[in-house]
Parts: structure tokens; C-alpha cells; sequence
């Protein structure tokens, strides 16, 4: 297994995802990145409070590693930054990502979800 952490890429994916999901972000969601290592692959999620744009960030980041199509997974440190963030914004659908990451708003999720189980 490779351990080197030391080396990142990371691609800045908010404004694709504002253009795809125009009405779907959390308002609070400043800035959305995938950073990657020669280990790992991360979402990267910036928020602020409503009423501050500066005071009160946080920066929370999700390992990508759990997600996997036929047990092998689907954001891999093989390929690059640029693939894995192109593969999440054109491959993983809406339903996936309220089921695994925080990114929209409660009621779009609760939509979301309500017409992927009348399927």
C-alpha cells in the first residue's frame, strides 16, 4: 500500500455543480473541491453561516473510498483529479448524492428521494 500523503491535486467543482444544480446546493456551501492523493480521494465542502460570509467557515471532508461500482471504487486514486471530479459531476446522480454527501437542501433531498422510491 502506498502511504505517501504528501502530494495533492485538487479541482474546484462548485461552480459546475451551481450549473447543474442550480436550485440544489446548500446556500450556506461556499466552495466544493475534489483533492486527491496517491491514497485517497476526498470531497471537499466549504460552508459559512447565512449571515457571514467570512466568520464561521468550516471545512469538512469526505473520503470517496466507501463509494464503489462492482466492489472496485468509483473515485480512484489511478485515475486523476480531473477524471474523478468530471465522474462526479457527470456520472453520480442525484439520488447518490444525497445518499452519501451533504450537498443539497433538505427539501430538494426529501424530493429527491420521495421520486426515486415511487419507481
Amino acid at each position: 500500500m502506498n502511504t505517501d500523503i504528501t502530494n495533492f491535486s485538487s479541482v474546484d467543482i462548485y461552480d459546475r455543480l451551481r450549473i447543474k444544480y442550480p436550485a440544489y446546493l446548500k446556500d450556506e456551501i461556499i466552495a466544493v473541491r475534489v483533492i486527491q492523493s496517491s491514497c485517497n480521494v476526498w470531497l471537499e465542502v466549504t460552508s459559512t453561516t447565512p449571515d457571514s460570509h467570512l466568520i464561521g467557515q468550516s471545512v469538512n471532508r469526505l473520503a470517496l473510498d466507501f463509494i464503489t461500482i462492482d466492489d472496485e471504487p468509483m473515485f480512484n486514486v489511478s485515475d486523476t483529479v480531473i477524471i474523478n471530479a468530471n465522474r462526479l459531476i457527470d456520472e453520480y446522480d442525484p439520488y447518490s448524492i444525497i445518499m452519501t454527501m451533504d450537498l443539497f437542501k433538505e427539501e430538494v433531498s426529501l424530493m429527491i428521494d420521495s421520486v426515486h422510491n415511487q419507481k
